[in-house]
């Protein structure tokens, strides 16, 4: 695996908690959708991510872009997903 930044390793882990592997443009940055339930009222909060992040990942090559120019979405690669899964691991031991 390669050598990941601390913003990275939490980009990683939080595209791998959602269903689809994926991270959605948002007001502030790239945000993690569809990881938990909203049980009560009131904002939900959400950490975003920055571009200068997802680019760290896209040249690391462990994400795709939707659209190269202006990405709404960005998804883990075949790469992406193992360095997540190994990160998930490394946590849990």
């Amino acid at each position: 695996m390669p050598e990941l930044q601390p913003k990275m390793r939490d980009a990683l882990l939080a595209a791998i908690a959602t269903p689809s592997h994926t991270l959605q443009r948002a007001c502030g940055g790239y945000v993690a959708l569809g990881t938990s339930t909203v049980r009560h009222s009131g904002p939900k909060l959400f950490h975003a991510f920055t571009r200068r992040t997802v680019n760290r990942l896209l040249d690391a090559g462990l994400v795709t872009f939707d659209e190269p120019k202006f990405p709404n979405r960005i998804t883990l690669t075949e790469a992406g997903v193992r360095s997540a899964q190994e990160l998930e691991q490394a946590g849990a031991k």
